[in-house]
C-alpha cells in the first residue's frame, strides 16, 4: 500500500517531492500498489484527489508513472450516522464509497473503518448502544460484503470508548 495518513503529522506526513519519488519507485516494482490512505474518508476530496492532480503536474524529479498504475484504494472511514439508523449508516458508507468509486474506477480496500457516532468531538453525542453498534456494524458488513467495487475491508475497533 502506499502511505498510511500523509495527511498527518503524526503518521506519514511526508514532503511532495519526497513521497514522489517513493512512489514512483514502488509504481515500478510492477506489483499491486495502493494510493495513499488518508485519515478519514472526509479527507479524499481536499487531499488525495488534489495529491492525484499535482501527481499530473510538473515533475521536478524523475517522471513519475501514470496514477492509473495504482491498482486499489485504499481508504480509512470513520463517520457514522444516526446510529439508531442501521440502514443510514450502511448508505452513507455506500455514497462515501461510490464517490471514490466513481472518481477512481479502481477497487478500494477499506483498511480501517468504523461507525463512529457523529458529533463525537462535540458534547452533542449520540452514543449508540452496544446493541445499536452491532446492527450499525452488521448493516455496514452486509453492505460492504455486496458492493463489488469494495475488494477488501478491515474493521479498526481501537477508536474511542463510544464506538465500541
Amino acid at each position: 500500500m502506499g502511505y498510511n495518513e500523509p495527511d498527518s503529522s503524526s503518521q506519514a506526513d511526508i514532503f511532495r517531492d519526497r513521497r514522489r519519488v517513493f512512489l514512483a519507485g514502488l509504481l515500478a516494482t510492477g506489483l499491486r500498489v495502493g494510493s495513499p490512505a488518508c485519515t478519514d474518508g472526509g479527507v479524499f476530496s481536499s487531499w488525495l484527489l488534489p495529491f492525484i492532480n499535482d501527481l499530473s503536474g510538473p515533475r521536478p524529479m524523475r517522471p513519475m508513472p501514470p496514477v492509473c498504475g495504482w491498482t486499489s484504494w485504499p481508504q480509512h472511514y470513520y463517520q457514522g450516522a444516526d446510529p439508531s439508523n442501521p440502514s443510514a449508516c450502511a448508505s452513507q458508507l455506500y455514497n462515501f464509497l461510490l464517490n471514490i468509486w466513481n472518481n477512481t474506477h479502481k477497487p478500494i480496500w477499506i483498511t480501517e473503518w468504523n461507525n463512529v457516532p457523529t458529533g463525537r468531538t462535540t458534547a452533542l453525542i449520540r452514543v449508540p448502544t452496544y446493541a445499536q453498534q452491532q446492527a450499525d456494524i452488521a448493516a455496514m458488513t452486509q453492505m460492504l460484503e455486496s458492493t463489488p467495487f469494495v475488494e477488501r475491508y478491515a474493521l479498526y475497533n481501537w477508536v474511542e470508548e463510544p464506538s465500541l
